[in-house]
């Protein structure tokens, strides 16, 4: 039953558009996502940037195993994942 509240994901989705919207990716950029969870921004980054590609970066390896699947299973090519502590990690 409905309750009138947003749930978690369709803060995420409103957000998400928010995002879109201001960010400005650009074909040919190299875009980095920290803290990128199961991937869908990235995804999006990445489309935007089909001539360039999208990293994203979290420490939850159960979510960087989501984030791969997805992108296999959904696209684009363009996209890759890291698990890795951002603030310590070489890109």
């Amino acid at each position: 039953m409905p309750t009138g509240r947003l749930t978690y994901d369709d803060e995420l989705r409103e957000l998400g558009a928010a995002l879109r919207r201001e960010w400005g990716v650009r074909q040919d950029d190299r875009v980095l996502d920290v803290g990128c969870g199961t991937g869908a921004t990235t995804r999006d980054a990445a489309r935007e940037a089909s001539a360039g590609s999208a990293t994203g970066v979290d420490l939850s390896a159960d979510a960087i195993e989501r984030a791969r699947a997805l992108a296999r299973a959904d696209g684009p090519g363009n996209v890759d994942f890291v698990c890795a502590d951002a603030a310590m990690h070489v890109f």
